[in-house]
């Protein structure tokens, strides 16, 4: 049965996630076994925290038929921004500009917080280089000098033509 789904209190009525699947009961037990297991996503977290499987209550939002994974995504979506749930993350359905944007917005956040870091690591990065080379061309002096030496004497052979 394809249905969107969602996780609420018992006691305070709140939601808590929405999800989508193709096996409601499967999917259940999935939740369950996480809750139990401790698993680190935060709707299971914050079950474990609130005192477990017994404290909260999994409906069927919507059962559907025939519908493709786009559209179930989309209908996702709509009960995610209509029932406003606690531990949902991420978007269900998101265009690829949706992606492109939230790709460019994670990046700048992740500069942002490692600027330091990153710096030091380009820093290291670059000297690390500049010692290769320098060995690079220690080792290989002999025939950089012969190879500068032959164009020097093919371009004075050419000009004296």
């Amino acid at each position: 049965m394809t249905c969107i789904y969602s996780i609420g209190d018992v006691e305070t009525d709140e939601c808590l996630y929405v999800g989508s699947t193709t096996d409601f009961k499967r999917r259940r037990g999935e939740h369950r076994l996480y809750v139990m297991k401790g698993v680190g996503y935060p709707i299971h977290k914050y079950i474990n925290s609130i005192g477990g499987w017994g404290k909260v209550d999994m409906i069927v939002e919507e059962e559907l038929n025939d519908v493709s994974l786009p559209e179930l995504r989309q209908i996702e979506n709509w009960y995610i921004d209509k029932l406003n749930p606690k531990c949902n993350m991420n978007r269900a359905y998101q265009t690829k500009e949706d992606r492109r944007e939230q790709h460019r917005e994670n990046v700048a956040r992740y500069y942002e917080r490692n600027r330091d870091k990153l710096r030091e690591q380009r820093m290291r990065n670059r000297e690390e280089y500049n010692i290769k080379q320098r060995e690079y061309r220690a080792k290989n002096r002999d025939r950089y000098n012969a190879r500068s030496r032959e164009r020097y004497a093919q371009r004075k052979y050419n000009k004296d033509e």
